[in-house]
């Protein structure tokens, strides 16, 4: 059946398993074990705090296609110890802002659509952020900071903010897809000062009135 909370400040205490998940908290959650829906999606009403000194925090809805989405801010207890891994299928990711007080160490995400809310801190995550989605990754908010390297691929890209995307001398690619940039938003890429990092943009960079940019790949020895 499916598995409805509300409360203040709530933990998981063991991996939950159902076929569908609704958490609401007035404080903050502490996501400590994986999330599995078998028969609907996922939609957690709060500020995540990953816990419970897990390696990897996973939420599956791929088995019927629901929908995973976190209202709030995505944070990690001790900063860069816990890795989330968000796994939709068919369905749609819509993430909170991540590592916006303590960065988390790696970001997965796999669906038909992903919806970002930024990643900061200065670095919202400490290792590698890999986002795959079928049709479209939106990119809101204006910071998109990891150490590791960003992976993304999708059919298509919309910017939907003044975006920064940066790394400490890691990759930065765009795989697959077209990027739009709406109205007069902004797109910076920054791979560090020592030109170890490479960017890489699959298909064009467009305005939301169709112009093209001209695509831009930057290679270092």
């Amino acid at each position: 059946g499916a598995v409805n909370s509300t409360s203040g400040t709530t933990a998981t205490g063991a991996a939950i398993t159902a076929d569908s998940v609704e958490i609401t908290s007035g404080g903050t959650f502490t996501l400590g074990h994986d999330i599995t829906a078998d028969n609907g999606g996922i939609l957690i009403t709060a500020d995540v705090v990953l816990g419970a000194g897990a390696v990897t925090t996973t939420l599956d809805s791929s088995t019927t296609g629901g929908n995973i989405t976190i209202t709030g801010t995505i944070n990690d207890d001790v900063a860069g110890q816990t890795a989330l891994d968000v796994i939709a299928g068919a369905g749609d990711v819509n993430l909170g802002a991540i590592g916006t007080v303590l960065r988390i160490a790696a970001l997965n995400g796999t669906a038909a659509n992903v919806i970002l809310n930024g990643i900061g801190a200065s670095p919202g995550v400490s290792g590698v952020i890999s986002i795959n989605a079928a049709n479209q990754i939106t990119f809101n908010g204006n910071l998109y900071d990891s150490t590791g390297e960003q992976i993304y691929t999708a059919a298509n890209f919309l910017i939907n903010d003044n975006v920064s995307f940066v790394t400490d001398d890691d990759d930065i690619s765009f795989f697959t897809g077209d990027l739009t940039i709406s109205e007069s938003f902004t797109l910076s890429v920054d791979t560090g000062s020592l030109s170890l990092g490479n960017i890489q943009f699959d298909g064009n960079i467009r305005g939301t009135a169709g112009c093209v940019a001209e695509k831009t790949t930057q290679v270092h020895p």
